[in-house]
């Protein structure tokens, strides 16, 4: 029943036009405008060039922003009682979690290909094997906020839950430095918000142990984003799953 579920999901998602236009176009966009046609976009910086590090932090927002929205757009399912229906069925709340998850995490992929396969093209470079590391770190780095998103679905249960979880990711994209270098303070405080590490870890082929800062980029422990992302998947978890639990019990 998990597969099936997941399969059906997935299908349903991507004959979705706004996915297309939302999920795919748009981040490639925004990688086009701020990174490969600037004039800034081929200095070279430690494994790559500008253009690839700008690259990374948009695939990683864009399959960040497409899979909360995602996880979000259950809370519809919600509304129609979706939820007491797999309460009678052996679809427990963590299975019907983790068939989220997957089916989600399948069509984040999307947006992460299409920044990708733009970037190779307009010319961002990364040395070696880099490419790879760079392409699954953006996509794996995604779960937290697929779980984010179904989370919030969960919680809110209204077509407003997917308004609030992309403007709760907007917000912590530019908390987080991800997409604009901060300094000072509120570099420091940047570390504790839930997109630092993603976009830490993402940037982590180009950029290696170098943070990018508003001023010279500065020397960073890869652990503190490392740590970041496994509080913050753990909180999110444990919040999606005492909501799914609460909507079922309904």
């Amino acid at each position: 029943m998990t597969l099936t579920y997941t399969l059906l999901d997935v299908r349903r998602m991507v004959r979705n036009p706004g996915i297309l236009i939302f999920a795919v176009a748009m981040p490639a966009a925004f990688y086009a405008m701020f990174g490969a046609l600037q004039s800034y976009s081929d200095i070279a910086v430690f494994h790559g060039n500008v253009s690839a590090m700008i690259m990374t932090s948009i695939a990683a927002y864009g399959g960040v922003i497409a899979a909360s929205s995602l996880g979000a757009d259950a809370a519809l399912e919600q509304d129609r009682g979706w939820g007491r229906q797999l309460a009678i069925t052996p679809m427990t709340p963590a299975r019907y979690l983790l068939t989220k998850v997957v089916a989600i995490q399948l069509v984040a992929l999307m947006p992460v290909a299409a920044v990708f396969a733009l970037a190779a093209i307009l010319g961002a470079r990364i040395d070696g094997i880099g490419w790879l590391w760079a392409f699954l770190l953006c996509w794996l780095c995604c779960v937290p906020f697929t779980i984010f998103g179904l989370g919030m679905a969960q919680l809110i249960r209204t077509e407003t839950a997917g308004a609030i979880t992309s403007f709760c990711v907007i917000g912590f994209a530019f908390l987080g430095n991800m997409l604009v270098p901060l300094s000072g303070t509120m570099l420091k405080l940047s570390r504790y918000t839930p997109l630092f590490g993603i976009n830490q870890l993402a940037r982590y082929p180009v950029m290696g142990n170098w943070e990018v800062t508003g001023g010279e980029p500065v020397q960073f422990n890869i652990w503190i984003a490392v740590v970041n992302l496994g509080a913050w998947t753990a909180l999110f978890a444990l919040g999606a799953l005492l909501a799914s639990r609460r909507g079922q019990e309904r």
